[in-house]
């Protein structure tokens, strides 16, 4: 989706978060979630003030994560390249350091399964 500027790099989240949230709203701030920062326009990935990573195949991806949330160490930015499932690095405000962290085994059970569609 272009935005009206013209810039075809924003999304539809990313239009939306491309106006920054009133900063004297206590408790505010966006949450954006996405597997290609890279196609996240740099105005909404600025407004983030937290990083929970996932694992990422893309170092290009990877590297620029790394300049733009400065508080995650290159080091263990690096390591996402190699996380199993269940691992992730916090980063930011909701963590006192930059820390790996192992998810736990999930305790609901697994839904999501198809639903039969009769045929006509």
């Amino acid at each position: 989706m272009a935005h009206p500027n013209g810039d075809t790099k924003l999304s539809g989240v990313s239009t939306a978060l491309s106006e920054p949230p009133n900063p004297t709203t206590p408790g505010d701030s966006p949450l954006l979630s996405t597997q290609r920062p890279s196609k996240v326009h740099p105005n909404a990935l600025s407004q983030c003030d937290n990083l929970a990573l996932m694992r990422m195949s893309s170092a290009h991806d990877l590297a620029e994560l790394g300049l733009a949330f400065g508080y995650a160490p290159a080091d263990l930015l690096e390591r996402a390249m190699g996380f199993t499932q269940g691992q992730a690095l916090f980063a930011g405000g909701f963590a006192p350091e930059p820390q790996l962290i192992q998810v736990g085994k999930r305790l609901t059970e697994e839904g999501g399964s198809d639903v039969a569609v009769p045929l006509r």
